[in-house]
């Protein structure tokens, strides 16, 4: 047999020994490492770039809004856009680190969105998160994700 297969699955098998037992003796699941103080949670609750927040509009009770307006959204809710887009969140991910847990990284608040309507060919589904994929383009729309939090998420619809 080739040396350098020998070596790889050699270090394969290596690597899965030692995260089996960094995750036995810590106690945890699968990605919680060790109990640590130092490190802060990042809360997730507005955009740190915006030089002042925006005013989100809460779902109108005509369910119709216009694009380029902040938009907050529960699970399950929905509005429409002008054009007949149609935009649902489906659920919200927390991936955040607890509290006294030490975490391999900070982890996020992520939504997933269900569109249909307007430009939309068939429904689609999007996600956005806080820290990776806080825009997304698709069949001629902008989504922005203004601010995240464990129950509601906002965001801005723009036609590209």
């Amino acid at each position: 047999m080739n040396t350098k297969i020998i070596l790889s699955v050699l270090t394969i098998i290596f690597v899965i020994g030692a995260c089996a037992v960094v995750i036995k003796s810590s106690g945890q699941n699968a990605g919680a490492v060790l109990p640590s103080p130092e490190i802060p949670l990042i809360p997730v609750e507005a955009s740190p770039e915006l030089s002042e927040p925006i005013k989100p509009t809460e779902n109108p009770s005509n369910n119709s809004l216009q694009f380029g307006q902040a938009v907050t959204l529960k699970v399950d809710e929905n509005i429409t856009f002008s054009d007949g887009l149609k935009v649902t969140l489906k659920k919200i991910d927390d991936s955040r680190c607890p509290k006294d847990v030490q975490c391999i990284w900070t982890g996020e608040l992520a939504g997933t969105f269900s569109l249909s309507g307007g430009k939309m060919v068939g429904e689609k589904e999007i996600r956005i998160g806080s820290l990776t994929g806080k825009g997304y383009s698709i069949d001629g729309y902008m989504f922005s994700l203004e601010s995240a939090m464990a129950d509601s998420m906002t965001i801005i619809v723009s036609l590209k």
